[in-house]
Parts: C-alpha cells; structure tokens; sequence
C-alpha cells in the first residue's frame, strides 16, 4: 500500500549549506495510509529553543504532479501518482531573524524546485540592479543588501525548468510577484523564493489557494450539478444550500480573524436553505397524500 511521508523541514539557505546539499532540514516525519487529505502545519513550532515560521508546503509524487502551497490549512486530498513513486509533502519552515549578516538589512533569496521538493544550488539569480555586484553575493550567500532599494532579476530558466514566481515573506505580511523581477525596497528585511518547475506535469505551481474536495463533497456536488437545476423553487433551495456547503469548504482560505464569522455565514446559509428544502418536501407530502386518499375513494 501506498503511504504518504508528511516531512516537517528547516529552510537551510545557501551561506548555511554546503555546495550541493539539500536546502531541508528534516526534523520530523509521520506516515500515512493513501487517500489521506493533507495534514495541517503547525503554526509555530520550536527547534533547539527557537520559534519557526510556516513558509509553504511541497508535495510530489501525487496524481496532480509535484505542487507548492502557501496556505498552512490548504485543502487537498492526497492521492498516489502510481505505486512506485514515493508520495511526500514536506512543510517548510524559517527560523525567523536568522542573521549571518548582522547589521544589515536585506532579502534572504534562494530558488526551489518544484519537481523535486527541494531547494537548488545553482544560480537563478542573473542581476541586482542598481548595485550589479550583488549577483554574486544573492548566487553564493543568498542575501541581497538593502542599504538602497534593489532589483533582483531571476534567471527565466534553470537547468530546464521554467521560472514560475517570486514569493515574499515581509515582516507579517506574503505576496507572490510572476514577475522575474523583484523589487526590494531600501531598509527592508525579507525572504524571496523563485520557484521553478517543468511545465509538462499535469498542474503548474500554485501562487493561490485551490480547492479540492473529500470524496463525499465530490459526490454531492456531482450530484447537484445534474439534479440541482430542477422545478423552482426546490433547484434554487439547493444552489443555495450547496452554497453554503461551498463556504464551509473555504472558509479556511480566509484570514484567520475572518474565518470565524465566515463559518457562522456558511451555518446560517445552511440552515436556512435546509429548512426551505424540508418546507418544499412536507407541501409535496401533502399533495402525495390527498391523491392517495382520492385516488382511494374513488
């Protein structure tokens, strides 16, 4: 049987790890039966006394070919590309204010493969502007100064793999740039990751959260495609159930301070809709039962 390897792994950058080896550092795994959905990420873990933080997750050797995402809670369900293919999904995480270059603010950058789960150790950086000598310092150490603002130029393709996007970690906040072109203001501290990836898998690199359904949402959402369009107003009741049931399904996509409400939203919508349905059901059993009783006397 097919099993899912879940991997929790420290972002080794490129001063920190020795020429070709990997940018991971596994300090936990567990294992799982396939189908399994994707786990949640903890949010903050502790290691060797220090407090990590979420950076992204990469899974490989699934159905769907090898994916990245950026959303700890991320809804997926996992399944085999076949039984020879090892399946691992690897959340990876930062030591935050990590500092090998003390008293300088700058971008922590690197590139990750998307195929492979893993980051990479050849260049992919082919120019900082205005200040042209840090290519070879974002190439070798990882880091581009900010002492004025900088552009970083990612090369558009690495040993076959087509550039996909910049992601950027800044204080709170996360952006995904598609530009190969990332703008780091003066001052700034950050972390900026090119992702590359061979574009003949079956999905690319995801730059947003997607959805994908457990097998019994699939169903019944199948279900309401080829039902759901009926005689008003039992088809409406049910797109507006299914709506509900859609909002449930996504409310972890939202901010954490809005998912809350969102779910109590997605209750409500649920309820009402419910409700309206079993209104619908209790009048057609009342019709069904006066023909019965007329069809009796007759």
């Amino acid at each position: 049987m097919t099993t899912l390897t879940v991997r929790y792994a420290v972002w080794v950058g490129r001063r920190q790890r020795r020429h070709r080896e990997s940018g991971l550092r596994v300090f936990r795994s567990v294992s799982y039966s396939l189908p399994q959905p994707l786990p949640e990420a903890e949010g903050d873990p502790m290691l060797d006394g220090q407090r990590l933080t979420f950076l992204f997750w990469s899974v490989t050797g699934t159905a769907n070919g090898p994916s990245v995402f950026f959303d700890r809670y991320q809804i997926v369900n996992i399944m085999p590309a076949n039984n020879q293919d090892p399946v691992v999904a690897t959340a990876i995480y930062a030591v935050p204010g990590e500092a090998d270059h003390p008293g300088e603010y700058g971008y922590d950058v690197d590139a990750f493969d998307v195929n492979r789960g893993d980051f990479v150790d050849m260049d992919f950086v082919v120019a900082v502007e205005p200040n042209a000598n840090l290519a070879q310092r974002a190439n070798a150490e990882g880091f581009v100064p900010t002492v004025m603002m900088e552009n970083i130029q990612a090369y558009s393709l690495i040993a076959g793999e087509s550039f996909t996007n910049w992601r950027v970690w800044k204080e709170m906040d996360e952006d995904t740039v598609d530009d190969i072109n990332l703008s780091a203001s003066a001052g700034s501290n950050a972390i900026g990751i090119a992702f590359y990836m061979v574009f003949d898998q079956p999905h690319p690199v995801v730059s947003k959260p997607v959805i994908a359904y457990d097998e019994r949402t699939t169903l019944l959402l199948n279900w309401i495609a080829t039902h759901g369009n009926g005689d008003p107003p039992m088809g409406q009741f049910v797109h507006q159930l299914v709506s509900g049931l859609i909002l449930t399904e996504t409310a972890s996509l939202f901010s954490p301070e809005l998912r809350s409400p969102v779910l109590d939203l997605a209750a409500k919508q649920v309820s009402l809709a419910s409700g309206l349905i079993k209104k619908e059901i209790l009048a057609g059993k009342k019709v069904a039962v006066a023909r019965t009783n007329q069809l009796s006397s007759a």
